[in-house]
């Protein structure tokens, strides 16, 4: 049945000098029980029964603490049951702190009784009751022996399972006082069950058995408990020796069950500011809801606890140093102590630097996300007003959350170092693993774009975007997070004491399979990313491509009156001004709505062209500002964003090299001799403009668009000899301009430098008969170009 009050054998045996209970109709005062021990006083009482002070008949010298069931509890079989297992459990474990149990027997008018050594002193609640709390180097050393108990009994597969101050004895020394390091006794038995029996005999699962403040989380549940709910009885013991109350203090039983059930202790030093962090950290270890995450046994308890003794020690003889300098006993258990010093005092702030570092990376994932997006939903715009109110509605749904969750963190595990520490580096590893795995990816892609693309393949690697591809804002943080979530997982795996061969299998295995994982995802990105530019080549070209001309109108017999043509849309100011400032998702709209409006598409050009995967946009939004203002073929700026997209790899470049064959005229020409003459410096998209420009400058049909300047400097630069250029100086006089110059200047002019057997000999010019009427021409030109520019 379940017990909510601690049973008489839980009452602790005061010393012989002290005053016996009042009993005048106790009819065992006495009484000779069995003719073995004869009965003088009471010691104390229980729910269940007395503890007489009795002296051995045979022996008088002899004295015992005998423990009498009232006898209507004898006649209760599972009572009885439980005081034979008392009996049993505590008779079959030997140690010096550990109280003795001698006898147990049944008298024949029906007193059960259990024959137990006399102890002289005070429990521990007495104690902490008339002294507050004790001193940190004591309150380790009782937890220690209760250690020294507690690991005998668990050895010979016996669980306490009713640790409290109440059943923990401070031995008196020979004056009758309990000394500042008492000797201690661990007693009562009464709730204790061997390990190799079921639950079905005594205690069953669903009852709940044992001291609520002190016990387990488990046993407040009705669960079985193992001997883990013993190392939850030492924590919650030394919590209360240096705090001077239990873990848990409420009004009633059921809300002291679920506080222990739910709710997390206050933090130690919280209480009582001298306690080091690092023995809270070992209490909170000890004290731990889930039982896999408390000591795994008594033993490596009592090594955790050691340390504090032996630097009390140290100190007090003036020898305190740092833990690599200590004596070698118990040496693991306190290095590993004290490496978690430092993790320990900055692992709440580094938890928060962490914590946010993740926040903000999932911010900025999310946020870059919103480009991928546009490639299935197309351009996204909000205007301020809207914005406002979508960051507005997001905060709304998320505060009550988090709020909520903030405050269960602070209540659950904030206040619990041991938490901390485990949530530290639980978070930590995924962490920096997902950022070393996105940098990881963003080199591989740009090394793949930048370097591997110029030798194979080209069609699927491309330095433009390149890693600028809008679909990489999903893929690389789906790659970070994968990484994530297989270092957590190999965390998980890889915590406690598994086989080398499964830690192996943890290992390299699982980075391989990661970095497959990776390079596959990055693979899919690439192609991903070939296949919508070909789809926007495609789309560029169908919109640079003239609407088909109306079929001839027959003519009519009668005259129709002149129809004055519409005027084009035009933008009014003020949409210009609101759309200027957003760029592309501003003026593309407009260019939908106003789109004759060459004050409209040529901002839109230069806008596209701002972007990094815009270049054929830009050139397809030139096409129709030339359709709508052919004027602007003159532009300089539009000139040299169709040089750059000629050597951009893509359909950018097929765009810029038809607009300078069929829309710009003689300025196309021009373009097309620039990139002609330009160095490629062995870049592949460069290199193809330059050798198309020389193709297309050979093209007869294309000769008639060349202005004059270009055509002489083309007829010098193809004359085969010096001689055959001198014809045509007159007329490069006349119509030359810098090109021409560039083309004579090398002929005219010799170098200082390049010739002789050391090449540090002046070389002469080139064509050095015919060089003063190069130079006579070079000078004319000068003048008449200063002219026209003054």
């Amino acid at each position: 049945m379940p017990s909510s009050q601690p049973s008489f054998a839980a009452t602790p045996v005061p010393s012989p000098t002290d005053t016996a209970h009042p009993a005048a109709d106790d009819e065992l005062l006495g009484r000779s029980i069995n003719d073995t021990y004869l009965i003088e006083g009471v010691i104390g009482e229980g729910g269940m029964g007395r503890v007489y002070r009795a002296r051995h008949t045979r022996i008088p010298q002899k004295r015992y603490a005998l423990k009498v069931l009232h006898p209507e509890f004898a006649r209760d079989p599972e009572q009885l049951a439980r005081f034979q297992r008392e009996a049993e459990a505590a008779a079959c474990v030997s140690h010096p702190n550990v109280v003795g149990v001698y006898d147990v027997g049944r008298t024949p008018d029906g007193y059960s009784y259990i024959a137990c050594e006399l102890l002289s002193g005070t429990d521990l609640d007495g104690y902490l009751e008339r002294h507050g709390r004790m001193e940190v180097p004591a309150a380790v050393r009782v937890a220690i022996q209760i250690c020294d108990a507690l690991d005998a009994a668990h050895v010979q597969n016996v669980v306490h399972r009713d640790l409290k101050p109440q059943n923990v004895f401070l031995l008196a020394d020979p004056s009758g006082k309990v000394p500042s390091d008492p000797t201690v006794k661990v007693v009562d038995f009464g709730l204790s069950r061997f390990l190799d029996h079921t639950d079905a005999q005594i205690t069953k699962t669903g009852v709940v058995m044992g001291t609520p403040a002190f016990m387990a989380p488990e046993q407040a549940k009705g669960q079985r408990g193992d001997h883990r709910v013993d190392i939850y009885g030492i924590g919650a013991i030394l919590y209360a020796s240096l705090v001077g109350r239990p873990p848990f203090e409420e009004d009633t039983l059921h809300a002291t069950l679920l506080a222990v059930i739910v709710n997390e202790a206050p933090r130690p030093r919280s209480l009582n500011p001298d306690i080091p962090e690092t023995l809270e950290l070992v209490i909170q270890r000890a004290m731990s809801k889930n039982p896999e995450d408390r000591y795994s046994s008594a033993a490596e308890l009592r090594n955790a606890l050691e340390v504090f003794l032996i630097a009390a020690d140290e100190r007090a003889e003036g020898r305190a140093g740092p833990v690599s300098a200590r004596k070698n006993n118990n040496r693991s258990s306190r290095i590993l102590l004290g490496e978690e010093t430092f993790d320990l005092a900055t692992s709440r702030p580094r938890l928060l630097f962490f914590s946010a570092v993740a926040v903000g990376m999932a911010i900025t994932f999310a946020g870059s996300a919103i480009s991928g997006l546009e490639l299935f939903t197309g351009p996204l715009t909000f205007t301020r007003t809207e914005l406002a109110l979508l960051l507005l509605g997001i905060t709304g749904t998320l505060l009550m959350p988090a709020a909520i969750g903030i405050l269960q963190f602070k209540k659950k595990v904030w206040t619990n170092s041991a938490k901390v520490l485990d949530l530290l580096q639980l978070v930590r590893a995924p962490l920096f693993a997902a950022l070393i795995a996105y940098a990881v990816a963003c080199i591989f892609i740009r090394f793949a774009d930048d370097f591997a693309g110029r030798f194979a393949m080209a069609d699927l690697l491309a330095r433009d975007p390149g890693i600028g591809f809008a679909g990489f804002t999903w893929l690389l943080p789906l790659i970070a997070l994968l990484t994530a979530g297989l270092s957590l997982l190999r965390k998980r795996w890889n915590d406690g004491d598994i086989p080398a061969v499964r830690r192996h299998l943890l290992g390299a295995p699982l980075l391989a399979l990661n970095l497959v994982l990776g390079l596959t995802i990055v693979i899919a990105g690439f192609h991903w990313r070939r296949d919508v530019l070909a789809s926007r080549a495609s789309e560029a070209r169908a919109v640079s491509l003239p609407e088909p001309s109306a079929p001839p109108v027959q003519e009519q017999p009668a005259v129709a009156p002149a129809v004055e043509a519409p005027k084009p849309s035009l933008a009014s100011d003020d949409e210009l001004a609101h759309a200027l400032p957003l760029g592309v998702d501003g003026l593309l709209p407009l260019a939908e709505k106003h789109p004759r409006d060459p004050h409209v598409l040529e901002p839109l050009v230069l806008a596209f062209a701002s972007r990094s995967t815009g270049y054929a946009d830009a050139m397809a939004m030139t096409d129709k500002l030339l359709a709508v203002a052919p004027e602007k073929a003159d532009s300089e700026a539009l000139a040299v964003l169709v040089r750059r997209a000629a050597q951009t790899p893509g359909a950018a470049s097929d765009l810029a090299f038809s607009l300078m064959t069929d829309e710009l005229g003689s300025r196309g020409a021009d373009l097309l001799y620039e990139l002609s003459q330009s160095d490629p410096r062995g870049k592949e998209a460069a290199q193809r403009a330059h050798d198309l420009a020389l193709e297309k400058l050979r093209d007869p049909a294309l000769k008639e668009r060349f202005s004059p300047a270009l055509r002489i400097a083309l007829e010098l630069e193809g004359a085969g000899s010096c001689a055959e250029r001198l014809p045509l100086l007159p007329r490069a006089k006349a119509l030359g301009d810098e090109r021409t110059i560039a083309i004579l200047s090398p002929l005219a002019a010799g170098s200082k430098r390049g010739c002789g057997k050391w090449k540090n000999q002046p070389c002469p010019a080139a064509c050095k008969e015919e060089a003063p009427a190069y130079l006579e021409a070079i000078k004319a030109i000068a003048v008449r170009r200063a002219g026209t520019r003054l």
